[in-house]
């Protein structure tokens, strides 16, 4: 357990409202219906416990993305509330950097869109819960759109190889040798992404 996490005093209070408790009603039910046996006695008991009732509380009156994001995969709240932010932020970066390159684009856009969630939540969490300075903040989230870009870019070089159309130096690491520079302007090249920040790149492709 990350220090911090479990402290009650760490998570503003919102106080409640209607849309709040309409966001309680989801995490319930996604609760009853997703995570297994195990996983779910322990969200259920997450629920009452001053910590956990604390943060999910603070999330479901001040935040309707994060609040989607923990009732659309509410057993990674035990991953997160087991792991702390530091190690699970690592490992959704480790899954999208050693995602394979020859891997269909539906599986691709599926395993954006969870990492995606998971890191926002972590390191959202973190920042909240005063866990972590900024600069951590916007180097998780920096490293994020890194690694989401290079698994993108992955499959591109992928897929333009298999139509003849470029000849890759070493197919199972497209990017290596490949002649494509990706180049990150603005906060991204800064390494300080914020939460709502888009990214700004330069493409240069050299064919010899």
């Amino acid at each position: 357990m990350t220090p911090g996490l479990d402290d009650p005093g760490h998570w503003p209070d919102c106080g409640r409202s209607a849309t709040g408790e309409s966001r309680w009603d989801a995490w319930r039910q996604a609760i009853s219906h997703g995570p297994d046996d195990g996983d779910r006695t322990f969200l259920e008991r997450f629920s009452e416990d001053s910590a956990g009732s604390a943060m999910l509380a603070c999330v479901f009156e001040a935040s309707p993305f994060l609040s989607y994001c923990l009732t659309r995969e509410p057993g990674f709240v035990r991953q997160l509330w087991d792991s702390g932010p530091d190690r699970c932020v690592a490992d959704s970066l480790s899954r999208l950097r050693s995602f394979p390159p020859n891997a269909s684009e539906t599986e691709a856009k599926r395993v954006l869109r969870i990492e995606r969630r998971r890191v926002a939540v972590a390191a959202a969490l973190a920042d909240i819960g005063a866990i972590w300075q900024l600069e951590t903040v916007t180097a998780a989230l920096s490293d994020l759109a890194d690694a989401c870009t290079s698994l993108a870019l992955r499959l591109l070089l992928t897929r333009l190889s298999g139509r003849g159309l470029l000849d890759l130096r070493d197919p199972a690491n497209p990017e290596s040798g490949s002649g494509l520079i990706a180049l990150a302007l603005g906060k991204l090249g800064g390494r300080e992404l914020n939460y709502s920040s888009d990214i700004d790149l330069i493409l240069l492709f050299d064919p010899g």
